[in-house]
């Protein structure tokens, strides 16, 4: 798509395949909209800064991503390339470019950086992305001041699930517990998948211990109750560690570790008690 804007962003003209790529008709926008009118709601006002400074210095832009929102409500990523248009003094008057929609790209990019990400069994994040997340929160909280929590998870037993009934169903149980994991924490957590049968999760705003408490006792609580495979229950128990910040520690790599020390204190009482 070709276009031509003047000095305030106005459309002034637009090829005519924008019907057909964006769903306007061309006396929609010509006239009565301005380009960055197009960007999704959150990036309207900086864009629209963007772009006026880019307008008005007169800059040249070549390979520039950004996205728009189309009649419809899609968003499609545009490579985009431009120039200043210039009166006989030399002042900028406008501006003309050219849109390259690259929304396949964007998508197999984002799709890339997902997978890598990711988990491919549970779809929950990895462990890298949950330590970036982890890193982030801790920021965040420390300006608060409030606290954090991370809860290294380990499945008891769970080879024998393997076992017993073989890793297809041992991989039906573990989608299951990250369901599970999901569905018990708020919409500002997060659980990653960080091993075989290992897990974390990352609480952040909490007020005190107790509210980490009442998350670990919410987890234990859906990871236990019976998953059925072939009409068959299989019962799980989960081994948990807690550590918080600033109470444990207040770096993520130390965080981790001391809940994974937790973790394996937990377990242990727990081999111990069956033992006796």
């Amino acid at each position: 798509i070709t276009w031509e804007v003047d000095n305030e962003g106005l459309f002034t003209y637009v090829s005519s395949n924008v019907a057909q790529e964006w769903g306007y008709r061309l006396d929609e926008l010509v006239g009565r909209m301005k380009f960055f009118d197009l960007y999704p709601e959150m990036e309207r006002e900086m864009m629209r800064e963007e772009w006026m400074q880019t307008i008005r210095r007169g800059k040249t832009l070549s390979g520039f991503e950004n996205s728009i929102v189309t009649k419809d409500g899609r968003i499609r990523w545009l490579m985009t390339a431009g120039s200043p248009e210039l009166d006989d003094k030399g002042q900028v008057v406008g501006y003309k470019g050219i849109d390259t929609d690259i929304t396949a790209y964007k998508e197999a990019e984002n799709q890339i950086r997902y997978l890598a990400t990711h988990d491919h069994l549970t779809g929950l994040p990895g462990l890298s992305l949950a330590k970036e997340r982890m890193s982030q929160a801790l920021g965040l909280t420390r300006r608060r001041g409030d606290m954090l929590a991370i809860m290294v998870i380990n499945l008891d037993n769970f080879k024998l699930v393997n076992d017993n009934w073989g890793h297809d169903i041992g991989d039906k149980v573990l989608r299951t517990v990250a369901e599970r994991l999901r569905g018990s924490l708020r919409a500002t957590d997060t659980a990653a998948r960080i091993g075989g049968d290992e897990f974390v999760v990352l609480a952040s705003a909490l007020m005190n211990r107790h509210d980490a408490q009442r998350i670990v006792a919410k987890i234990e609580q859906a990871i236990s109750k019976p998953i059925h495979v072939q009409a068959k229950p299989i019962s799980i128990s989960a081994s948990i560690g807690l550590s918080m910040y600033p109470e444990d520690d207040d770096d993520v790599e130390a965080l981790i570790k001391s809940a994974d020390d937790a973790m394996y204190l937990v377990k242990g009482v727990r081999s111990g008690r069956q033992r006796g």
